[in-house]
């Protein structure tokens, strides 16, 4: 009997010692003196900076703080913002902060930048265009893949012939807006939204202006990506002679409070 329970003991705290160690994070060993290295001679011999030796080894010092390849994050984001004509200070800047960032971040942002910027894409200003890829990257909490497919789905909505007929650096402006409003989703928000925005304009739906489908569109988004599937139902039964016989107007506002509801919230009883 003794010995069986010291099994059954030895068993549970083999059990409860593997729990524990699954829900830490194993420390990553990172080679701050290859960083800290790499950034001071790179900037020793870029000729866009004119850095006193201080102010090198000062930016050299926040870059290792990044792990490995925070150096390569730090030149990547450099060499493209320098090359992009944007100040070297500002350049610097933003690029200490990708320094420590993830390899997914980085991605995006240069992702998001390059077709901002460059005049095959979007063509914006400079700062215009740092400013986008910043919010989807740096300031998007939630999975970089869903930033930038949402991105790409909202500038080929503005490119299609029946899509938005805005501006570019207002399509850019709706493209982060709506990413941010998904990112606490699994799933990435953008093809649902242009679904939503489709079937809004559409004859077979309400049949509104664009202006006024893009804006509903972009206030229920931030619901998820079940909001299309809710609003579509909820309008196509509310119009329906068979289902609620309200009007238009009315029927709209039907599926949006139905569109509303696509996520759980807590109860004000369960509080």
């Amino acid at each position: 009997m003794k010995q069986l329970l010291v099994i059954i003991s030895l068993t549970f705290s083999v059990n409860l010692f593997a729990k524990e160690k699954e829900g830490k994070e194993l420390s990553q060993g990172c080679l701050s003196s290859r960083e800290y290295i790499t950034t001071v001679n790179y900037l020793r011999k870029s000729k866009e900076f004119k850095l006193d030796e201080k102010q090198i080894r000062s930016i050299a010092d926040k870059v290792s703080l990044g792990c490995s390849e925070a150096s390569k994050r730090f030149i990547m984001i450099t060499n493209l913002l320098v090359k992009s004509s944007l100040d070297s200070k500002s350049a610097l800047e933003i690029a200490i902060k990708f320094a420590s960032k993830t390899e997914a971040e980085v991605r995006t942002f240069i992702y998001i930048f390059k077709r901002s910027f460059l005049k095959n894409y979007l063509d914006l200003d400079i700062r215009t265009s740092v400013n986008v890829a910043l919010t989807l990257s740096d300031k998007f909490d939630g999975d970089q893949k869903n930033s930038q497919e949402t991105f790409n789905e909202i500038l080929r909505l503005c490119g299609s012939r029946n899509g938005l007929d805005m501006p570019n650096k207002k399509c850019a402006e709706l493209a982060a807006n709506v990413a941010k409003k998904g990112e606490s989703f699994k799933e990435s928000v953008g093809k649902k939204f242009v679904h939503l925005f489709e079937y809004l304009v559409s004859r077979s739906g309400p049949n509104l202006p664009s202006f006024e489908a893009v804006k509903i569109a972009e206030e229920l988004i931030g619901f998820g990506p079940t909001v299309y599937t809710n609003f579509l139902h909820g309008y196509k039964f509310a119009i329906s002679k068979s289902g609620l016989n309200l009007s238009r107007n009315q029927s709209i506002e039907f599926g949006k409070k139905m569109a509303m509801r696509s996520v759980k919230t807590e109860s004000a009883d369960s509080k």
